[in-house]
């Protein structure tokens, strides 16, 4: 995120909570400033962004309310949020439903999912070595089941944002039709879905919200 904000933003600041992350900043190509702290206890003053983002992150704390809250603080009125690739519940409620002979009669597609919904920590476990319960420890809000939409917007709502947008976003074998097909035939499928998004809400893996304070 701070690479795609190089050239649009004049003053652009990171936090994180953990120390090695620091290390793979290039604070050298623009006013980057790190700052090691948590997302809910932020070291700003009100009203000093114009925007923040939070990418593939908000299911890795585990008060979201406190976020937000912190969020709406430190932005100016009429300042935007982005929160991006939080896990959908609808699909990982979905996912974790299904009978796994079902799955395996389906496909590939479907048994890739339903592995990374259902054996993800042993698999990093397996692969890395690190314990699948420290694992998951580090995801709550997978561990909850994913971040609901609807509690989402209500909750953003609550910690003084105006609006509240959700966007679903990669559905179901998307990456897998992208690369093995087309771009094109993945844009024909999802434009197809979006017309009906209502009944079709669980297909998407993640979630993208658009925050207005």
């Amino acid at each position: 995120m701070i690479n795609l904000a190089l050239g649009t933003f004049d003053d652009i600041h990171g936090v994180d909570i953990t120390p090695e992350m620091m290390q793979h900043i290039d604070c050298s190509r623009g006013n980057i400033t790190l700052h090691l702290a948590s997302a809910e206890s932020l070291p700003f003053a009100e009203d000093t962004f114009d925007a923040i983002t939070a990418y593939s992150f908000i299911d890795h704390v585990a008060d979201v309310d406190a976020v937000l809250r912190e969020a709406a603080r430190v932005l100016k009125p009429g300042g935007a949020a982005l929160i991006d690739l939080a896990p959908n519940r609808l699909f990982w409620e979905t996912l974790r439903q299904l009978d796994p002979s079902d799955v395996e009669r389906a496909g590939a597609i479907l048994a890739r999912e339903f592995r990374m919904v259902t054996q993800n920590a042993k698999d990093i476990e397996s692969a890395y070595g690190i314990d699948a319960a420290t694992f998951e420890a580090a995801e709550p809000g997978k561990i909850r089941g994913g971040i609901d939409w609807r509690e989402m917007q209500n909750a953003a709502l609550h910690a003084g944002f105006s609006t509240c947008a959700t966007q679903f976003e990669w559905f179901l074998g998307q990456g897998t039709i992208m690369h093995g097909k087309s771009v094109a035939t993945a844009d024909s499928i999802d434009g197809y879905l979006r017309d009906v998004i209502p009944v079709v809400r669980h297909l998407y893996k993640y979630l993208s919200f658009h925050l207005i304070k």
